[in-house]
């Protein structure tokens, strides 16, 4: 979409925000909430979803697993050529790189086992940080997300249907079965039409972004750090049922901040990243009152 629409966009002067409900508002919002309160400079942020559902368990729409089968058949060469031309003018690279954790690991800030967590949050960021670090000088920051697990019977499930899903997505027979019979493949997880509205009540949210970086910050985002990380900072972002209630909350405030706070969008048009074009907006204060929580904490308790 950038690399296609972005100048016409712009001498249209019309803005394309995409990404702009639970993927990945939650997530930009609570790094934007980081980026306000570190007093420092922030190296790297690992993200760990939580989700929490009711007696009736947590069902999803068939629509969210065509688009990760989608995701993960697409052409990854296309793809990487796609990912060079939109990011050709090059960021500099932090001292101290965030490696990916293993496969499976428990971690004490969240009290759950973490896998990792594919989704277009870090994508998403990172197309933020570019335009953050050519437009605003402002320094980039490393991302990596995970799914919180609480125990090693939903551990060792979530990776038996990850093996299945992910030889399922390799070919077009099987991706046909995959979404054509999305609750006999995934055992009632992922329906047509989605979850009852007692599930939709009864379900919630919570991403924990673990920040770490340097108590000492430095003006130039070009002048690396020769310490290390020496400074933690949590941030909970906290929120109703993900697909049916955040998302068009999310999109209705983003929508109304364009509307009402264009002056704050540091471009006339073009496709951006909504932190990029939202950040000098009321965003989060209106996520806010319509039921979304952002929280900062020394250490993270699951419930």
């Amino acid at each position: 979409m950038e690399l296609q629409y972005n100048k016409a966009a712009e001498e249209a002067k019309v803005f394309v925000l995409g990404a702009s409900g639970f993927d990945s508002i939650p997530c930009e919002m609570g790094v934007q909430v980081m980026r306000d309160n570190f007093q420092g400079d922030i190296n790297s942020i690992e993200t760990v979803l939580i989700s929490k559902s009711g007696p009736e368990g947590l069902t999803i729409n068939s629509g969210t697993l065509e688009s990760a089968v989608i995701g993960l058949s697409a052409d990854k060469d296309y793809l990487k050529t796609v990912r060079q031309q939109l990011f050709k003018n090059r960021m500099p690279r932090s001292a101290h790189v965030l490696k990916p954790r293993s496969l499976l690991s428990y971690d004490d800030d969240v009290k759950r086992w973490c896998l990792p967590f594919p989704v277009t949050d870090a994508s998403v960021v990172r197309r933020t940080n570019h335009f953050n670090y050519h437009e605003r000088k402002m320094r980039p920051i490393q991302l990596q997300t995970y799914l919180g697990v609480p125990n090693m019977f939903a551990v060792i499930a979530l990776m038996i249907f990850g093996v299945m899903f992910y030889v399922m997505t390799s070919f077009s027979f099987t991706r046909y079965l995959l979404t054509t019979y999305p609750g006999f493949f995934t055992f009632g997880r992922f329906k047509k039409g989605g979850p009852t509205r007692n599930q939709i009540e009864n379900t919630s949210f919570t991403i924990v972004l673990i920040g770490r970086g340097y108590e000492k910050k430095i003006a130039n985002p070009d002048e690396q750090h020769t310490e290390s990380p020496n400074k933690k900072l949590i941030v909970k972002v906290s929120g109703p049922e993900p697909g049916y209630v955040t998302t068009p909350i999310c999109m209705v405030q983003v929508a109304l901040c364009l509307l009402q706070e264009r002056n704050k969008i540091p471009k006339q048009g073009g496709v951006l990243t909504p932190a990029a074009a939202l950040k000098e907006t009321t965003l989060i204060s209106r996520l806010t009152k319509h039921g979304m929580e952002f929280t900062l904490t020394e250490g993270f308790e699951s419930k």
